[in-house]
């Protein structure tokens, strides 16, 4: 019987070394929709980022620009103080003034690796690769970190923060960009310029309805002094939506601009600019997805992990009913978001994704609303979060999907066109570009599609100032096109592509240099293949995965201690979690806005502008008349006669229009 829909698989990695006071940390994983969800997590450390011994900010405060390293340094301590014990900067307690210096000494460590400037901080795409990098030299492949920014193509948002912690049970980092109001642009949108911002730990978000409130630890403030630790505080603020923005450093041409909404955090009342939350840093669990296809009815079992203590098991039904069984040959079906998301074609060609709630996790058409999409014939996801569909000759990247609802409301950036773009040939595969980006010239944007000959490959970002590049796979590199739908296509963070062909016992290379290599496997017949964070290549041998590396010796075969999948069984093919950022040196830069900066209070330009929506208007009037008579009101008691009454309604009259 011909298989008509499949089993899949996400696996994640089990500590070594539990406790049940461990699974208590958790302590409320709650998403019933987009609209009302609830997640906190306790145990957290909330190390200070001012202390001796860390460099001198321009005001002579050692540690005063170390937000980045500071909040990411209390995600490792969290890890070892939970199972792994060996991570540092190991298993403390770290309240005790007693630890006060090791802290100081990973927190220092942190910041070389991310680059960290005393007076600047951190600044650039090295936070990222940093904090990577001393996550894989102390844990190796086991978790996963994801580096989400603000851009053009991707908005930042207190229910995804929240949805990671829930659903893939994510630790995190969020960081705020301190935004300027320049004016509103001719679409009557508000037009913002990023100037600095600033970095926490998140621990907690919630919203109910209209209510939206976030949770943090702070390294910023304690006022305790910098060779003494504060006590842990975790803080609590309001964070509203704020729609028809516009980022840019002009109102001239906004309009042409791509119309967002963003979380404020509502930290300060007298702040004379918007903290919006523009940044997040996720470590989390590496998961491997595998697939298979059986013959009766439309139900698929899920497993994903949790954080990474346990395991929760999932089952939905396909909807619309049926998966086209052919594609999942090679995994073209399949693509795994850079938050671990599964999205998969169904046999119509639609786009569905897997949402959860509160029972369990189900597969649901993506809602596009006003987009018209072609059927797919596969897809993919680039680094910069944009999902890359295939129609024929046809390349198109989408936003807002990574983070998308199936009850999409206000707070929700709805699925656009990011670019288009066609090669020459009817495009046979896609693959996302994976290699490290040194310059601006390596865009983040880019993708690999390939002929079905495996002959040509065309590589593109679909930015209008960058040319397409063609290049050839020689000859020499042994592949049988008339299976080329049981060819697996990967690229490793050097650029090297590397290709595998079920059955075979042998893998190939292709360097960006042009050089062709072939290695021979001691396995019996390859079923799936895949590279992780390290470089490693896993490979499915009959449907056990076994790892292998490539050192000064040549190939050697790996055990559990390099990858948590090592003896992992899986089905018709497989995928791993892979490390990732959207980070993007045109977007991203100091020039841009992207620095660290002090988080002093500033007075507002107009504190008659009550809602902080940068204008004195009916919103301000409302809130006084609903507060009218109200003794000890300060929000709306602006005279601070000590009563809200005409004197207060009368300064908003005066100031009546935009605020400046």
């Amino acid at each position: 019987m011909h298989p008509r829909s499949l089993l899949i698989a996400s696996s994640s990695l089990t500590a070594t070394v539990l406790s049940t006071s461990l699974y208590a940390d958790l302590e409320t994983q709650r998403y019933s929709s987009s609209t009302n969800y609830e997640f906190f997590v306790s145990h957290m450390p909330d190390f200070d980022q001012e202390r001796s011994g860390l460099g001198a900010d321009s005001d002579g405060d050692p540690g005063g620009m170390y937000c980045v390293p500071t909040a990411t340094s209390n995600l490792f301590a969290y890890i070892a103080n939970h199972g792994y014990t060996y991570c540092a900067p190991g298993q403390a307690d770290w309240q005790l003034n007693s630890n006060h210096a090791d802290a100081t000494d990973f927190i220092d460590r942190l910041a070389d690796e991310m680059n960290t400037s005393p007076t600047n901080g951190t600044t650039g795409g090295r936070g990222f690769r940093g904090a990577r990098d001393v996550l894989q030299d102390e844990v190796g492949s086991r978790f996963v970190i994801e580096d989400e920014r603000h851009s053009l193509w991707n908005v930042v948002t207190l229910r995804e923060l929240s949805r990671a912690g829930i659903c893939e049970d994510a630790i995190q980092t969020v960081c705020y960009g301190k935004y300027e109001t320049l004016g509103y642009n001719w679409c009557d949108e508000r037009v913002i310029k990023r100037r600095g911002g600033h970095c926490m730990t998140f621990v907690g978000g919630y919203r109910n309805g209209s209510t939206r409130k976030i949770k943090v630890n702070d390294p910023g403030g304690s006022g305790d002094g910098n060779t003494v630790q504060s006590t842990f505080e975790t803080l609590d603020h309001d964070c509203p939506w704020y729609s028809d923005l516009v980022v840019s450093f002009t109102t001239v041409g906004s309009c042409l601009l791509p119309n967002q909404g963003m979380n404020r955090i509502q930290r300060n009342s007298n702040d004379s600019f918007l903290r919006l939350i523009d940044a997040r840093l996720a470590i989390r669990p590496a998961n491997c997805y595998s697939w298979h296809s059986y013959d009766n009815g439309e139900t698929c079992a899920v497993e994903t992990g949790g954080m990474p203590f346990g395991q929760n098991d999932f089952e939905f039904e396909l909807a619309p009913a049926g998966v086209a069984a052919s594609y999942w040959n090679t995994g073209q079906s399949l693509a795994i978001a850079p938050n671990g998301r599964p999205f998969l074609i169904a046999a119509d060609g639609s786009i569905m994704f897997r949402e959860n709630d509160e029972e369990e996790a189900t597969m649901r058409p993506v809602p596009l609303g006003e987009l018209d999409l072609p059927p797919a014939d596969g897809i993919t996801f680039c680094s910069d979060r944009t999902l890359v569909l295939r129609h024929n000759d046809r390349l198109i990247a989408i936003t807002g999907m990574d983070s998308v609802t199936a009850d999409p409301d206000a707070d929700h950036n709805p699925p656009a066109v990011a670019w288009e773009a066609q090669a020459p040939f009817q495009i046979g595969q896609v693959i996302p570009s994976r290699r490290e980006r040194t310059s601006e010239d390596d865009s983040v944007h880019t993708v690999l599609a390939f002929s079905p000959n495996l002959r040509v490959i065309f590589e593109t970002s679909g930015d209008p100032e960058v040319e397409p590049l063609i290049r050839s796979v020689p000859a020499s590199l042994p592949l049988d096109p008339e299976r080329f739908a049981q060819t697996i296509i990967v690229e490793d963070g050097a650029g090297t592509i590397w290709f595998a062909q079920e059955g075979d016992r042998r893998i190939s290379s292709l360097d960006r240099e042009g050089q062709v290599s072939t290695i021979e496997l001691p396995v019996q017949k390859i079923t799936g293949f895949d590279i992780d964070d390290l470089n490693q290549l896993l490979v499915a041998d009959q449907g056990r995965v076994r790892c292998f590396g490539l050192g000064a010796r040549g190939l050697d075969e790996r055990g559990p201690e390099a990858s948590p999948f090592v003896g992992q069984l899986v089905g018709m093919g497989f995928k791993v979690d892979r490390s990732s950022s959207n980070y993007d040196p045109k977007q991203h830069s100091e020039e841009q806005g992207w620095f660290d900066s002090p988080d002093a209070e500033e007075d507002a330009p107009c504190p008659e502008d009550l809602n902080g929506d940068g204008q004195v208007n009916g919103g301000d009037l409302a809130l006084i008349l609903s507060a009218w008579g109200e003794e000890g009101n300060d929000g709306a008691d602006l005279n601070g006669d000590g009563i809200v009454n005409g004197a207060d309604m009368a300064l908003i009259l005066s100031a009546w229009g935009n605020c400046l």
